[in-house]
């Protein structure tokens, strides 16, 4: 057998092989990846259980705090409704009864699903959120875009980029 015969006989990853076996012995010992060391107790970090925040029985997100840390503004599904509105929330720092809910972009809402979503307040009390209006139970946007408005006065909002 030539050499030749022999590379085309060989395995293609010998070479692979023998420079992971040599790295195992060199560089690798396998013990076990971590000690058993104590670390003074056996409690979580933070022992208290999560804290349920809303009362809504419909999808909560898009939190948000204000930068004074006195509320949350959160997006919330308005349920038992026919237009499915996603609303603006604010909640008090610790969760609880909503201070308010804001579901109306426009006039003719009750015929609309209008979606507040991605609220991000800022220190000066304004506030920048995706508003999505459109037909009930349509695939599609009607209207959306990023917007500009104040935390007190949502509704009442600047169109800075419209989205396609």
């Amino acid at each position: 057998m030539t050499q030749s015969d022999d590379l085309k006989t060989r395995p293609r990853f010998a070479g692979v092989a023998r420079w992971l076996a040599l790295g195992t012995i060199i560089g690798c010992g396998h013990t076990e990846p971590f000690g058993s060391r104590q670390f003074g107790t056996d409690q979580p970090f933070d022992p208290a259980p999560p804290v349920r925040l809303t009362f809504n029985q419909g999808v909560d997100r898009d939190a948000a705090w204000l930068t004074d840390g006195s509320g949350v503004l959160y997006s919330a599904t308005e349920s038992g409704t026919q237009d499915h509105d996603i609303c603006l929330g604010l909640l008090p720092p610790t969760g609880g009864q909503l201070r308010r809910l804001s579901c109306d972009l426009s006039p003719n809402s009750g015929h609309l699903t209008d979606a507040f979503q991605s609220a991000a307040p800022a220190p000066n009390g304004s506030l920048a959120y995706v508003a999505v209006i459109s037909r009930i139970g349509a695939v599609t946007p009607d209207e959306q875009g990023i917007v500009l408005a104040s935390i007190e006065d949502p509704i009442n909002r600047r169109v800075l980029r419209a989205v396609p």
